[in-house]
């Protein structure tokens, strides 16, 4: 995976207002700020962004160190949290920050997992009522899903089930697509659909 050197890290949000980081969770683990791969090397730098990311963007710091350092001291859990966060710094600029008790992503952001629910409730929404606008939406979301959530982390049970919440997802969206193509006309594209969620209930259940 790129790596990107200290001199190439982005600059605070306070300089470029427009500028945002992307945090994509869906396939391979990646964050870029301004177009640019910014993703920290992996382990436990790259496991407090994930962890974050699939908390909403915020959660109280005793609870991060505890998923970091299951079982630790706690004050021991927040010196090493904080040595962390400093390390994260120069790679990830101002992304990550204090909201009171909480870590939390402090500037622009967006999140594929967020953009992939939006899409695929719009899709499975629309399938009976607009199927044409339920393919769009659709499209948009099969876009977002680059494959199943982390999958480096495939066997961290702190993520498991949220990746089975997506890829259950996934089974259901593909359904929908197949019901909208099919009313649609589009009798290539439903077979299509049906075959993917097919595949797809295979990795649910595996």
């Amino acid at each position: 995976m790129p790596q990107t050197s200290i001199a190439c890290r982005p600059k605070d949000s306070s300089e470029d207002d427009q500028a945002s980081y992307s945090i994509h969770l869906l396939g391979l683990f990646r964050v870029e700020y301004a177009g640019r791969e910014i993703t920290p090397p992996p382990g436990i730098q790259a496991r407090t962004i994930k962890l974050l990311a699939l908390h909403g963007g915020s959660m109280h710091r005793e609870h991060l160190a505890e998923l970091l350092w299951p079982g630790q001291d706690r004050c021991l859990g927040q010196t090493r949290l904080r040595n962390v966060l400093t390390r994260l710094r120069p790679r990830i600029g101002a992304l990550l920050g204090r909201r009171g008790e909480n870590i939390a992503f402090v500037a622009p952001y967006t999140l594929d997992t967020q953009h992939f629910l939006a899409t695929s409730a719009e899709a499975i929404r629309q399938t009976h009522h607009d199927p044409h606008a339920a393919l769009a939406a659709g499209r948009q979301a099969l876009d977002a899903y680059r494959g199943h959530l982390l999958i480096e982390d495939r066997y961290d049970d702190d993520i498991e089930d949220a990746r089975q919440r997506f890829a259950r997802r996934l089974v259901t969206l593909l359904d929908a697509l197949a019901d909208a193509a099919q009313t649609s006309d589009i009798p290539h594209e439903a077979a299509l659909y049906r075959g993917s969620a097919s595949d797809a209930r295979i990795d649910v259940l595996a």
